[in-house]
């Protein structure tokens, strides 16, 4: 069979479209961060650094051919206006097309009580339900949908232009499902009254742990670490550091709280006794490596989906 395009709107360093070059004849990927995308490009990903907007998809459209797969990963709820997203898609994907979307899912984040993941730059909280009735006005068709566990519960749905493919019967099972899910924000109430509960215990715990003379630090700076400082009030009063591996953090504090943000070697020489783990959705992988980063003894706490210490051993 004939190799494909392939587009990323969203492509960040590079990595996925740098995975997927064997299996296409052209990648191509779109980011408006110029610093992020120039390791694509020295990676050897061609990259356009900008917005993805009609005026760049016409000009994408201009010099290549129209793009066979699209793909949006966790960036699709950035944008503040998905409206001209998917004018802009219509522009630069071929009649037979599928545009792969993928995001945290609204009913785990709802479900789950994952808090941390509303923040600035989501704009809006995808289901099935509004990608599908999205996707309608802009003559494009939700043609499947999968469940990914990337970031506590992502939905990846995968659409076309409508009447080019028949669309999977998970597609309306999923529809079904969350119809009943949302039905009297039965599930709107459970989440808030699930983080109320989760917040009244995190503090205690933590709180509990200063008053022993313990250390409090935490482990991971994504954006959602805000959230979660903000909600539970939590400073360098309370948290005397964050570790991080990602070089554009490290040196830098969290505005307001004044927690510094220091590279995991720092564990080596720093006095802590409990660590706040933020990264929860790499709950696994940092479990599996604590010993070889953390000092025996120290408590790690999951504050999401449920509180949950786990002692080094």
């Amino acid at each position: 069979m004939q190799k494909q395009s392939c587009i990323e709107i969203g492509s960040n360093n590079g990595n996925l479209l740098k995975f997927l070059e064997p299996h296409f004849n052209l990648v191509l990927g779109v980011d408006p961060a110029r610093n992020i995308a120039q390791i694509a490009i020295d990676n050897g990903i061609n990259t356009i650094i900008d917005f993805f907007s009609n005026e760049v998809a016409q000009e994408i459209a201009e010099q290549y051919q129209k793009f066979d797969v699209a793909i949006a990963r966790h960036m699709f709820a950035h944008n503040e206006d998905p409206a001209d997203l998917l004018a802009a898609m219509s522009l630069i994907l071929s009649d037979d097309g599928i545009f792969l979307i993928e995001n945290a899912y609204a009913l785990d984040t709802f479900q789950n009580g994952e808090f941390d993941q509303i923040y600035h730059e989501h704009m809006f909280y995808f289901s099935a339900l509004n990608i599908s009735a999205l996707m309608q006005k802009f003559d494009f068709e939700l043609l499947d949908f999968s469940h990914s566990p990337v970031h506590g519960g992502s939905g990846v749905f995968i659409c076309g232009k409508k009447g080019k493919h028949t669309p999977n019967a998970s597609v309306q099972d999923t529809l079904d499902l969350e119809k009943t899910a949302f039905q009297e924000k039965k599930i709107f109430h459970s989440f808030k009254a699930k983080i109320e509960s989760n917040k009244i215990q995190a503090i205690k715990l933590i709180q509990d742990e200063i008053k022993q003379g313990h250390i409090v630090g935490a482990y991971g700076a994504p954006a959602k670490a805000f959230t979660v400082f903000s909600y539970y009030e939590l400073d360098d009063s309370s948290i005397a550091f964050c570790i991080d591996t990602t070089p554009t953090k490290i040196g830098k504090i969290f505005p307001s709280f004044n927690i510094p943000i220091l590279p995991e070697e720092a564990l080596n020489y720093l006095e802590y006794n409990t660590v706040l783990i933020n990264a929860w959705n790499y709950k696994e992988d940092i479990l599996k490596k604590a010993s070889l980063i953390f000092k025996k003894g120290t408590k790690l706490i999951f504050l999401i989906p449920d509180l949950e210490i786990h002692t080094v051993k």
